[in-house]
């Protein structure tokens, strides 16, 4: 249980809805606003791959980056923290196989882990 004690939840939390829930919508807002079901897919895979990159791959390097800076201790535990429970909920919210679930934690343990790659090499983090 001291283990448990160690976390910064509010991090954790702030990282969960600044970096992930909140490109999730905003995605999900211009999907729907922007892209009809009616018309030719062919014509937006432009805005598709946009909608794609921030919230699959941005989402995740921000929240990494974010979460190793922020984190008061031990950021490291943070970031992979932070790169299971973002797919997790992602995967609970849009009932994915365990395949793409397990494809997606890939892609998103690889961009947290640069994210935070880039904060603690530039020094970012407080003593």
């Amino acid at each position: 249980m001291r283990g448990i004690g160690l976390i910064d939840w509010k991090v954790l939390v702030f990282a969960l809805f600044g970096c992930y829930f909140i490109p999730w919508v905003t995605a999900e807002v211009v999907v729907r606003l922007f892209i009809e079901t009616t018309e030719d897919a062919a014509r937006h895979q432009g805005a598709l791959g946009l909608v794609f990159l921030v919230s699959t791959v941005l989402s995740p390097l921000l929240a990494g980056y974010f979460t190793a800076r922020f984190a008061a201790n031990r950021p490291l535990l943070h970031v992979l923290l932070i790169a299971l429970l973002g797919p997790m909920l992602q995967a609970v919210a849009s009932g994915q196989s365990v395949l793409g679930y397990l494809g997606y934690v890939a892609l998103t343990a690889a961009c947290c882990a640069l994210g935070a790659f880039i904060a603690l090499r530039q020094g970012v983090r407080g003593a």
